[in-house]
């Protein structure tokens, strides 16, 4: 089987290089992408015009404390899944890595064509423009630690928890469109978690099921031929990060992480 020439457009983490040490098992990669953090300030702006100013210094609170907290106290719970996945977290080869400010730069429609990839891999980069996205014929998949189109945004496993809503803690590997995470869906799978999970070991359990689930596709396809699924748009909603409020009225009365 030949392997496909591919291009990673994402940001810079644990994530990224779990998705690069997968994929590079199967694929040529050209190139990896790495695009600049969004600044806090550009973020909050736009989650008060969104959201309003009380719910955004719940949320910042929120981040500022128990993420901070909950990442200290599960290095080693991390390290376990990883392996218990199979998954490498090594670092990306610098000679694979181009860095940009961003995924819709003028620069990284040049950079696609020239390249001429057959498939863009994308993990946490900011929402990718039409204009790139029309820039090539190459499918611009994502994995996305939630079940779509009912959990969009971010930490779609633990608002699955929050809501009680246990058969969707999962994952979605999909197609990017315009919209966020409301791309067709090439797969999904939900999955259990243990009494050592919480808010920061949910998202690297997800996005190692994706992995996991994104392989078998590999194999058995080699993304040719896919059978996509529309996403059922009624039942869509868009999640941000829940406030200190929010997480701590369920951390006392359901022990949710």
């Amino acid at each position: 089987m030949t392997k496909k020439n591919i291009l990673i457009l994402a940001t810079e983490g644990l994530t990224t290089n779990l998705l690069y040490n997968q994929l590079a098992q199967h694929f040529n990669i050209q190139d990896v992408i790495i695009e600049d953090k969004i600044s806090a300030k550009i973020i909050l702006k736009s989650r008060i015009k969104t959201l309003g100013l009380p719910k955004v210094i719940g949320q910042v609170i929120f981040m500022l404390t128990i993420p901070k907290m909950l990442n200290i106290l599960s290095k080693k719970r991390v390290k376990q899944i990883i392996q218990e996945t199979n998954q490498d977290d090594n670092n990306i080869p610098i000679n694979k890595i181009t860095r940009v400010t961003s995924v819709n730069n003028k620069e990284i429609a040049k950079m696609i064509n020239d390249r001429l990839p057959e498939l863009i891999f994308v993990n946490g980069t900011r929402i990718i423009s039409k204009k790139i996205i029309k820039s090539t014929n190459a499918p611009l998949i994502n994995i996305h630690v939630g079940i779509t189109p009912k959990y969009r945004g971010v930490h779609g496993g633990y608002w699955a928890l929050y809501n009680n809503d246990l058969a969707n803690f999962g994952t979605t590997v999909h197609y990017i469109d315009s919209g966020v995470d409301t791309g067709d869906i090439i797969i999904q799978k939900s999955i259990k978690i243990t009494k050592k999970d919480n808010f920061v070991t949910y998202p690297i359990i997800q996005y190692c099921l994706g992995l996991e689930i994104l392989k078998k596709k590999i194999v058995k396809s080699n993304f040719d031929n896919i059978e996509l699924k529309k996403p059922n748009m009624s039942e869509s909603k868009l999640y941000y990060h829940p406030t200190f409020l929010q997480y701590a009225y369920k951390r006392i009365l359901q022990n949710i992480k």
